[in-house]
């Protein structure tokens, strides 16, 4: 069984729906948990802002996933796993809607981001159809991911994604960012970029970085509450 970590708000003053978001964690579909340290601090950091935060766990290359007919590369574990990260994921967004009155989540705003694998997927489950292997979000984040050549699958009306990541990752390298960027500015997609100098693929401990007097963390925040129409709740 696949397991998910809820991070709720404390504050019983707040409205009755709540924003969702789900958190993915990294580690090249090979390894990692939902009780990553980021993913933890992200959880946290958001449910103390009033969202629902879950941080999933899913199906890895040691699992053996049957999900060939998904993959890219077939014969690859790596490709074959990443298809089961895309469904598990999806999984996980229904999941928040289909519990979305017992945990007070507004079902029409819900978040997904993640870091390296975490944040392949997220690009991932966002940007392919809804009912194949996507899942109807309405904002993305990724932190040092990629789309590997996948970079056509994103239209317009895609949901807006903040991306931020190191120019010098050796792990997923900046270029792939930069094709992201280049077709989202090319299909006319709501999104930020933010490059870090001199920072490789350890995204995450940078997000206190200042940029224009505010800090990634902040930006990741105020995209959400833009993006998700947060003034209305």
């Amino acid at each position: 069984d696949l397991l998910l970590d809820v991070y709720r708000p404390a504050d019983a003053n707040l409205p009755p729906l709540r924003p969702g978001l789900v958190l993915i964690h990294g580690g090249g579909f090979t390894g990692g948990s939902k009780t990553n340290t980021t993913m933890v601090s992200l959880g946290n950091a958001f449910a103390q802002r009033g969202y629902v935060s879950v941080s999933i766990d899913y199906r890895l290359v040691g699992d053996d996933p049957p999900t060939e007919d998904l993959a890219r590369d077939p014969t690859d574990p790596v490709s074959v796993a990443a298809a089961a990260a895309r469904v598990d994921a999806t999984r996980a967004v229904e999941w928040m809607r289909v519990n979305a009155a017992a945990y007070g989540i507004d079902p029409n705003r819900i978040a997904i981001g993640g870091y390296s694998a975490g944040a392949i997927t997220s690009m991932g489950v966002a940007f392919q159809d809804p009912g194949v292997d996507g899942a109807d979000v309405q904002v993305v984040l990724s932190l040092s991911g990629g789309l590997y050549g996948q970079e056509s699958i994103i239209d317009a009306d895609d949901p807006p994604l903040i991306m931020i990541h190191g120019r010098a990752d050796a792990t997923v390298p900046f270029s792939l960012a930069e094709a992201i960027s280049a077709q989202a500015l090319a299909v006319g997609l709501t999104h930020e970029f933010y490059p870090l100098d001199g920072v490789g693929h350890g995204t995450p401990a940078q997000l206190e970085t200042v940029v224009d007097d505010v800090t990634l963390a902040d930006r990741i925040r105020n995209f959400f509450f833009d993006h998700l129409e947060l003034g209305a709740l």
